[in-house]
Formats: C-alpha cells, structure tokens, sequence
C-alpha cells in the first residue's frame, strides 16, 4: 500500500514537474524562436534543470517523506541521478529532431511529442535513483 500511495505521489510531482519543463520549454521557444539545433538542446537543459529543482523539495518532502534535514551527500546524488535524467530527456530530444521530418508534422509539435516521450523516458529512471537514494 505504500509503495502504490509513493508512486502516485511522484507521478503527481512529475506531473507538476512536467508542466513546468514543457511551460518553459515553450517559452524559451516562444520567446527566442528558435526550433531546432543546438538552441533546443539548450532550451531543454535550462527546463529540465527548473523543473529537477521543484522535483527535489517536493519528492524529499511529499513523495518520499525524507524527515531528515538535507546533507550535502543526499544533495550531491540527487544532483547526479537529476544529470543523468536531463542527459537522458535532452538527448531523445535532440536525435529525435533528426527523425522528424519523417513524420511531415509541424517542428513545434514534434518537439512537444519529443519532449514527453522524453518525460517518460527520464521519470523512469528518476523513480529508480530517486527511491535508492531515499533508502539510503
């Protein structure tokens, strides 16, 4: 029972999480027009990075319930799994800028699918870093 009442808290922070990656993402495309490139990898990074710093107090706190006060070691492997999921969430959408044209839709909403698959891809392996590093 509490492992189900964990997941569904940390798919309800991603979910807030994922609003602000992509709400920021699409700003940062709104405001500098750019699609595509380096400027999108760019873009995801500094998305990414808003929505791990929400991820972080909300997961330690609700999700996780982490009653211990923050450690420079807790913060320094939330850093490291959070690198490895940007990592992960930047490069599927980065090479997946090559297969768009395959798909004839628009480079704004391909880069939207792109971004939630790539949601998809790092929560995953967010879950796993995240529930070792709150056992620890």
């Amino acid at each position: 029972m509490e492992l189900m009442r964990r997941i569904l808290r940390f798919v309800f922070v991603g979910g807030i999480n994922t609003l602000i990656d992509v709400g920021v993402f699409n700003l940062l495309i709104l405001i500098f027009g750019f699609v595509g490139n380096v400027w999108l990898a760019i873009f995801n990074t500094i998305s990414v990075s808003c929505a791990i710093i929400n991820s972080y107090f909300m997961n330690r706190k609700w999700t996780f319930q982490n009653k211990n006060k923050p450690n420079g070691f807790e913060f320094f492997n939330f850093v490291g799994i959070s690198a490895v999921g940007c990592l992960i969430n930047t490069g599927i959408v980065y090479f997946g800028l090559f297969l768009l044209p395959l798909f004839g839709i628009s480079e704004l909403l391909g880069v939207n699918v792109l971004k939630i698959v790539a949601t998809i891809g790092s929560m995953l392996w967010n879950y796993i870093g995240y529930s070792w590093l709150y056992r620890i």
